[in-house]
């Protein structure tokens, strides 16, 4: 406690002298004795010291540049190019007639679908995609819009229309049946 009580009197004491010397300094500052007066030449170094404003030099100095060495030569084997991956066989085209008679049989079935409709008057578009094995449905996927048909909507469509089969005629050498279904 003494030892804060000397630190806080001694800061204190040093800030009076400031204050003391910036104030009252002129005033109590002895006189220069008589016989020390400068001389003119030293007058002359000190303001030749002071007025000569120091030359400042922006250049860089000179890079050093070191020859590059070769680099030494490696053997590289050549890279084969990935050969394209083949796709799978397209289905054939499906000719005008087989078309409206596997529209007319999905129009047919659609009525299975009338339990899945919701209380709501919307109106759903979707693309359904049948894949099918030996005149049998095995996987059903529906697309729609995002958000505008509900999980359960889409759950119950995708379970009734994997008990649909197909007529063998309709998805003879076939394994993929894709149409639009406005619900």
């Amino acid at each position: 406690m003494q030892r804060k009580r000397d630190l806080a009197l001694q800061s204190f004491l040093t800030l009076l002298a400031l204050g003391v010397g910036i104030l009252f300094g002129a005033r109590f500052c002895a006189e220069p004795p008589a016989g020390l007066e400068a001389s003119d030449q030293e007058l002359r170094v000190v303001e030749r010291i002071v007025h000569t404003p120091p030359q400042i030099i922006y250049e860089c100095p000179p890079e050093v540049l070191e020859p590059i060495a070769p680099a030494p030569k490696t053997t590289t084997t050549k890279i084969k190019p990935r050969e394209p991956e083949r796709l799978p066989a397209a289905d054939r085209p499906i000719d005008p007639l087989e078309r409206q008679r596997l529209l007319a049989w999905v129009r047919d079935r659609s009525v299975d679908l009338e339990p899945c409709r919701d209380d709501s008057k919307e109106v759903y578009r979707l693309t359904v995609t049948l894949q099918v094995d030996a005149a049998k449905v095995t996987r059903v996927d529906i697309n729609t819009a995002a958000g505008e048909a509900s999980q359960n909507l889409i759950a119950c469509l995708r379970a009734r229309i994997l008990r649909w089969t197909p007529p063998p005629e309709l998805v003879e050498n076939r394994n993929r049946i894709v149409f639009g279904l406005t619900f």
